[in-house]
């Protein structure tokens, strides 16, 4: 989406400078809500915590611009106070700000203080709601926070004071005397132990239900159920940790039977996708569906050429035999450089078309137009052989019927125009030419660098991952470019859409390079899915 083309909400509702506090829910993207996710797509800058990273749409406009402040136990990347000075200083520039909050920002999200901040500085600002983890981890473990005879209030509670306040707030003592209720306490891992002592020592059931939900809502979600007085070794047994919540009421019971979020086949692995991001739905949605935490880490970008790029071939535009196409990149923006120019499909009503791959032919098809030519290994070299090989059998003058039939022509009396990347080998068009066909090139669109954002990298460095997705050579050496710092060659498997990517990944220090067997995405899916599984 082009900035211009973005409407501006803050000059439509607010004028200049407008704060969006949104909450992002607690970490499935799907839980962000319908205002949440077009403000998103609308704002200018997005400002972003560690917990609502997952909910970053993979499509957001190129020109948004990202500021990563998540905070986590040991570190913070940008302190609350200079947080707040953040937004006052992007709203007092005129632009639109969504700042995204994991679960709601009112509810333990710190968002009271930065709307307060903003309200002193005249800013006007927004405030999104979002899906509270307190409630979405609990109803995905399977565990109603209230239910008619045994739950008929739920308390919301921090287990993570302000370490610098004079004396605690929080009296689980008092908490721990509650019957008939639902306690849902929020960062609980580091204090677990204290807590529940506490409430049993304010007069709770030793053997209450008690349930810690690690990454509730996400790939990754484990729940531990135990006893209130079991549990806090259990987590320990477990390894839980932040971000984590704990459950603590009778409705905990009916975990065993209301459950119907079962643990994935391929849940805590982590795998990269490098693909670029509008390209990469399906493969992310895949990995999601089978517990995979997915980094989204989109290693080129691609963009339009200019519509000029016609501009030579464009008298010839119908007088061409054959169109090679070689990506989905490519027919996309062919097909966006002749709107461009008010141009559609009748312009190629002479032409065949021959494709690489099912996936570029798929993308054809989207222009209702059906490849004529696609050869059996989705590579350019193979199309280049196969085609040729096509020509001499249509020569032989002693053809079968099935050769006739599937004719390419006598070579040398063949136009021929070549799709293309800025960055595309021109092996095949060279190959056309070598065997006397007359052969034009169009650029239809740029390879660009990528930059990865905060979290991912940060994510990358502290915990690493099980494997890498290649889809080109071009993502081998924009990823290396990325991130290179990474530790990544020696640990993690580069794992390829088909040969000639696995080569790049190889020469550029991948020791583990495993290749799809069928060069598309659901063969790039189905490869990951059974290197991963052989895991131990």
């Amino acid at each position: 989406m082009n900035k211009n083309s973005r409407p501006n909400i803050d000059r439509e509702r607010h004028g200049p400078g407008t704060v969006y506090l949104v909450g992002a829910g607690p970490g499935d993207p799907g839980l962000l809500t319908v205002r949440g996710r077009e403000l998103l797509h609308r704002c200018d800058v997005v400002v972003y915590d560690r917990l609502a990273a997952p909910c970053l749409p993979s499509d957001l406009d190129d020109e948004v611009v990202l500021h990563y402040v998540g905070k986590r136990a040991d570190h913070h990347a940008m302190e609350q106070g200079k947080i707040n000075d953040l937004l006052v200083r992007l709203a007092h520039e005129g632009k639109a700000v969504c700042r995204l909050k994991g679960g709601d920002p009112f509810v333990f999200g710190r968002g009271g203080e930065e709307a307060e901040q903003l309200q002193r500085e005249g800013i006007p600002f927004e405030v999104v709601p979002g899906v509270t983890a307190g409630v979405a981890a609990a109803a995905y473990a399977g565990i109603p926070v209230t239910h008619r005879g045994e739950a008929v209030r739920v308390t919301l509670v921090t287990a993570h004071e302000d370490p610098a306040k004079p004396e605690r707030q929080v009296d689980w003592r008092r908490l721990g005397s509650e019957r008939d209720g639902t306690v849902v306490a929020y960062m609980p891992v580091a204090n677990l132990d204290a807590v529940a002592a506490q409430m049993i020592d304010g007069g709770a059931d030793p053997d209450t239900p008690a349930a810690m939900i690690e990454r509730g809502t996400l790939p990754a979600q484990r729940t531990i159920v135990a006893p209130l007085h079991q549990l806090a070794a259990q987590v320990a047994a477990a390894r839980i940790k932040p971000p984590a919540l704990l459950i603590v009421g009778p409705t905990v019971a009916l975990h065993q039977t209301l459950n119907w979020y079962r643990e994935r086949p391929l849940r805590g692995r982590r795998v990269v996708v490098t693909r670029p991001a509008d390209q990469a739905r399906r493969l992310i949605a895949t990995l999601q569906e089978l517990g995979v935490t997915p980094l989204v880490c989109p290693a080129i970008t691609t963009a339009p050429a200019d519509p000029s790029e016609l501009e030579p071939i464009g008298d010839r535009l119908g007088s061409y035999d054959w169109i090679f196409f070689t990506s989905e990149n490519g027919v996309r923006y062919f097909f966006g450089l002749l709107a461009a120019r008010g141009l559609d499909v009748r312009a190629l009503a002479q032409a065949r078309i021959a494709t690489v791959g099912s996936g570029t032919a798929e993308r054809l098809a989207a222009y209702h137009l059906n490849a004529d030519f696609v050869p059996t290994a989705f590579r350019g070299e193979v199309l280049l052989n196969e085609f040729l090989q096509r020509v001499d059998a249509s020569d032989a003058s002693d053809a079968s019927d099935a050769s006739r039939a599937s004719r390419v022509d006598n070579i040398t009396a063949l136009r021929i125009l070549r799709v293309r990347g800025d960055r595309a080998p021109t092996t095949l068009e060279d190959g056309l030419r070598d065997a006397g066909a007359a052969v034009d090139t169009v650029l239809a669109y740029h390879i660009r660098s990528a930059t990865v954002r905060p979290d991912v990298a940060d994510t990358l460095v502290r915990e690493g991952a099980d494997a890498v997705t290649f889809t080109s050579g071009s993502s081998v050496a924009g990823f290396e470019k990325l991130v290179p710092d990474h530790q990544l060659h020696d640990c993690a498997v580069a794992v390829c859409i088909g040969p000639v990517t696995a080569d790049a990944a190889a020469a550029a220090g991948w020791r583990n390079v495993v290749t799809a067997t069928v060069s598309t995405v659901d063969g790039l899916i189905a490869c990951v899915t059974k290197m991963l599984a052989s895991l131990d």
